[in-house]
């Protein structure tokens, strides 16, 4: 009941749409593909003016704060201020190559067991 008064419009050119995510009060961003392009933009409720902040991405996450930024373009993958007017592609730039992950499959067993048990058990 009362959606109609709940609707927001806003004013935003026609476009595929997609990850929307809050970020400091009164933003929104999301991805906005055109031309098989896809860009980062970000929509202010105060101003009523969505900017874009780089052109060409794959995707992207805002943090919990709403002050930072990362996004993917390509392979590459890159973290920014997500207050900026614009981001600069490569600015930022997160080494993945150099992450390092440690497991210890011994130690996992147990979890890795009773997690595929339940799951079986609840499902199957």
């Amino acid at each position: 009941d009362g959606i109609e008064t709940r609707i927001v419009d806003l004013p935003i050119p026609a476009a595929s749409l997609s990850d929307l995510e809050a970020g400091l009060d009164g933003q929104i961003f999301f991805l906005r593909e055109t031309d098989g392009k896809k860009a980062i933009q970000r929509f202010d409720l105060k101003d009523r003016k969505a900017e874009t902040l780089l052109a060409d991405a794959d995707e992207f996450e805002v943090s919990s704060d709403g002050k930072k930024i990362v996004y993917r373009l390509k392979e590459a993958w890159a973290m920014g201020n997500a207050s900026a007017k614009t981001l600069t592609p490569g600015e930022g730039k997160i080494k993945v190559e150099a992450i390092e992950v440690r497991a210890e499959p011994r130690a996992e067993w147990t979890q890795i067991f009773n997690e595929a048990w339940r799951i079986n058990r609840d499902f199957f």
